[in-house]
């Protein structure tokens, strides 16, 4: 995260750089420019700061705003932005696609050959946002392991974990016992117990059969023993993990011993720009033994793919195999990442669904082919099932601003307004039903304005006082 102060020295640099701007330093105004005014020359030279900065694109709109410049001039900047970058007037040719630091907003190839104009709306950030990527982007959250738990029933003890033998009836007695670098822990009297590689209720059981050496009134599961004994665990050791591949900062961790794959996934930033979200796997003594698909856990809260790790354990992010790019009116927007499979149906599930404002009879579907680019009209939802395929676009459009079935009316009635026109419904039935005419109303003449068959503008006079005074025979 990028401090304050930071932004503002940042900025300070970014206009002292623009003489044709600004001749002294921060007395460029993102509040009041005039962005229209600006030169290419001048976008472009925007473009390269804030490029030679790594500055996101999302850094450089909180930039603008710090400055108190309104969301309409915000964006016609960016707008502007990429429409050089776009048509290749750069002078030094390059884009904002290049590395950044992983996990921010940034623009990605040519932004789908679109310009921000054609976003309908959608903020940069949101449809350049790969699903998943914020679950590790925020600073807020904190996925550290709980130890206020009792202890999981398949957690499985290992050297530097603490064991707590509490003895109780006849007897009291409380063991605070350290598991040794061989994996037992010792007893006076007893010896040592190998209790290294069981869960905890395998060594709960072999620590009983061994005290009950020792206490004559210990034996499990008789009615008429007058001894107890339980053992938990105290002190929790660490392991070490190794999360390698496509991730934001690949290495090895020291992670609690009750800590998931999750756990270690977010210590490491989780997966970079190329990295996968949905095939995550864990390796255990030179083999994968597991898959991890965060979509599952994003989507349905299902946890139950997120395992306890073990001492030595590798996770292992590949690259990402297909990804689309979902803008328009969705729940969601951004990049999502498929599976070989997934269909048109699962891809709107990942989005949340439509919008209210969604045209969802016709759906808009930009894919390639071998040589070229292609785009396909999706009936829905008699297409939901069409396989989705890397590279895949798909657009959902907003509905029209008509209605199929209004009518207004404005003047002299009571209630001037939009109505619905009704099966049969007729002039009379208006004005009737915006509450009559006023005392004021001119009887003479009203108009009614239409479109005709072939979309020609069309104006009908009418009297008013026949229609009200006998509508059988003037009414229309």
């Amino acid at each position: 995260m990028v401090k304050k102060g930071l932004l503002f020295s940042v900025l300070l640099a970014l206009t002292c750089t623009l003489p044709s701007l600004a001749q002294d330093i921060g007395s460029i105004n993102f509040r009041d420019i005039n962005v229209d005014e600006l030169t290419e020359s001048e976008i472009r030279q925007i473009n390269r700061e804030v490029e030679d900065r790594g500055l996101t694109m999302q850094q450089f709109e909180q930039l603008a705003r710090a400055q108190g410049a309104d969301q309409a001039r915000i964006r016609r900047l960016m707008s502007r932005m990429q429409e050089v970058r776009i048509r290749g007037e750069a002078t030094d040719g390059q884009r904002l696609d290049r590395e950044r630091p992983t996990g921010e907003t940034r623009f990605m190839g040519d932004l789908e050959d679109r310009t921000f104009n054609e976003m309908e709306g959608d903020t940069l950030s949101d449809s350049l946002r790969v699903f998943g990527s914020d679950l590790f982007n925020k600073v807020s959250m904190s996925f550290e392991p709980s130890f206020n738990i009792p202890t999981p029933e398949d957690y499985r003890v290992g050297p530097g974990d603490q064991l707590v033998i509490d003895v109780w009836g006849a007897a009291e007695q409380t063991y605070q016992l350290l598991v040794g670098a061989e994996g037992t822990i010792d007893i006076q009297n007893l010896g040592p117990i190998q209790v290294s590689g069981m869960t905890i209720e395998e060594a709960n059981s072999r620590i009983k059969d061994r005290l009950s050496s020792i206490y004559s009134g210990l034996r499990p599961n008789d009615p008429n023993a007058n001894t107890w004994a339980r053992v938990s665990l105290g002190n929790i050791r660490s392991i070490k993990v190794t999360v390698m591949g496509e991730v934001s900062q690949p290495g090895t961790y020291t992670v609690s011993s009750l800590s998931t794959l999750f756990n270690a996934l977010y210590a490491a930033g989780g997966p970079d720009r190329d990295g996968t979200f949905r095939n995550i796997q864990l390796l255990r003594e030179g083999e994968s033994i597991h898959t991890f698909d965060i979509y599952d856990f994003l989507i349905n809260g299902n946890q139950e793919d997120n395992i306890r790790l073990r001492d030595e354990d590798i996770i292992k992010v590949d690259p990402y195999e297909n990804r689309v790019h979902v803008w328009g009116e969705t729940k969601r927007i951004g990049f999502f990442e498929t599976k070989d499979g997934e269909t048109l149906d699962d891809l709107i599930e990942f989005a949340a669904g439509f919008s209210d404002n969604a045209y969802t009879r016709t759906l808009t579907l930009h894919g390639t082919t071998p040589t070229m680019r292609r785009i396909s009209s999706v009936l829905y939802p008699e297409g939901a099932d069409i396989e989705i395929q890397n590279g895949d676009r798909l657009r959902v459009g907003p509905l029209l601003e008509r209605y199929s079935n209004r009518v207004a009316i404005r003047g002299a009635v009571f209630r001037p307004g939009e109505y619905e026109i009704e099966e049969g419904m007729t002039l009379y039935d208006l004005i009737n039903k915006a509450d009559g005419l006023r005392e004021d109303a001119s009887g003479n003449r009203g108009v009614i304005e239409r479109l005709s068959e072939n979309r020609e503008p069309e104006v009908l006079s009418f009297s008013v006082e026949d229609v009200m005074q006998d509508p059988a025979g003037h009414d229309i």
